[in-house]
C-alpha cells in the first residue's frame, strides 16, 4: 500500500494483485513479510539456505514473475505458515 499526499487529498493506492494463469495469487516480498511476520533479510537468508542445503522446508520457493522480479504463491506461503510448530505445546496427560 502506498500513501500519496497532495495539497488537497490523501490517496491510498493498493498494490495491483498479481495472479497466475490458474488464478493463484502471487505475493510480492512486502506481502510475504506482512503475512509471515518475517523480515526481508530473514526471507532472503532462508532462500540462501535452501540453495546451500536443498532443504525446501525452510521457506516456500519463489517463482519468477519477470526478469529480476520474484513472487511467492499465496497457497504455498499459507501452507508453510500452517506447517510451523506451535510456540506453546499443550501439556499431555498420562
Amino acid at each position: 500500500m502506498t500513501i500519496k499526499n497532495s495539497p488537497t487529498a490523501v490517496t491510498i493506492v493498493q498494490p495491483t494483485p498479481r495472479w497466475t494463469d490458474s488464478g493463484e495469487k502471487i505475493l510480492c516480498l512486502k506481502e510475504v513479510e506482512d503475512k509471515t511476520g518475517l523480515a526481508k533479510a530473514t526471507i532472503y537468508r532462508r532462500l540462501h539456505e535452501i540453495k546451500e542445503t536443498g532443504d525446501t522446508s525452510l521457506f516456500p520457493i519463489p517463482v519468477e514473475v519477470s526478469k529480476g522480479r520474484i513472487g511467492w504463491l499465496a497457497s504455498e506461503v499459507d501452507t508453510w505458515i500452517r506447517s510451523r510448530p506451535r510456540a506453546i505445546q499443550p501439556k499431555t496427560t498420562a
